[in-house]
């Protein structure tokens, strides 16, 4: 039985023919293998709104603290429903508690009683964006969180990247084969690297985060923007190894 290796570069990859040295007869003397890396690449538009608005009140009592956060939610929730927001995306019922105090003098000057209610929400209602910016802004929030901008379908686009990166990886395979005269085979292994999202457009998540500091800001007088969201880019690689055998 004999070993030997070949190699080759092309500008997409590299081929490798390699004898296989097995106890296993069914294994012909000089079988090989082929090794490629392939990505996969599907776009979508984000359909998905995740934002989260942060409501802290402190005073003398945690009773009062807890009742002037209410109030504020209250309003809040009211004010993206009016957004057109479905009800059961939003999320009200985080709640935390504390006592407050001063620490700028190192003293640590108790305050009173800190009650924090969080808002979180997770609708498509995506294209209200810009309304709900508008009418919350004028509400006594503590912090209003850059938004998110995802997709519901994440996992079944991700499956089709994959599926065009196996795809790519076989037609690399038998291109470069073809080009040493050798024919591909059966997959021996396949390796799924971790997923890429790519960003949206350039400079977007920045707009994105200034136009929620600039409600906070101008409250009441605030002009809620025009928010067009672009496509981003899913990307799966994958690496593949396959049976070669010399072409007839």
């Amino acid at each position: 039985m004999k070993a030997g290796w070949l190699a080759g570069i092309a500008s997409f990859g590299a081929i490798t023919l390699a004898a296989l040295i097995s106890p296993n007869p069914a294994w012909a003397a000089d079988a090989g293998i082929i090794q490629v890396r392939a990505s996969g690449t599907v776009t979508a538009a984000p359909d998905t709104l995740e934002l989260r608005l942060v409501v802290r009140q402190t005073a003398e009592s945690l009773a009062l603290a807890s009742q002037r956060a209410d109030e504020i939610v209250e309003e809040a929730v009211a004010a993206l429903l009016e957004a057109g927001v479905e009800e059961d995306s939003i999320d009200s019922s985080h709640f935390w508690s504390g006592p407050e105090y001063d620490w700028s003098r190192g003293n640590g000057r108790y305050l009173g009683e800190t009650v924090e209610r969080v808002i979180e929400l997770r609708s498509q209602s995506i294209d209200a964006y810009g309304e709900i910016l508008g009418r919350v802004s004028g509400l006594r929030l503590h912090r209003i969180d850059a938004p998110e901008f995802t997709h519901s379908n994440r996992e079944q686009l991700e499956l089709e990247a994959l599926r065009e990166a196996v795809r790519v990886a076989r037609q690399k395979a038998e291109t470069m084969a073809a080009a040493a005269d050798a024919e591909v085979g059966a997959v021996q292994s396949m390796i799924e690297e971790p997923s890429q999202w790519g960003p949206f457009a350039e400079g977007r998540e920045i707009m994105f985060q200034s136009a929620t500091a600039a409600a906070v800001d101008a409250g009441p007088s605030f002009v809620a923007p025009a928010i067009q969201l672009t496509e981003r880019e899913i990307r799966v690689n994958v690496l593949v190894v396959y049976e070669l055998s010399p072409g007839n």
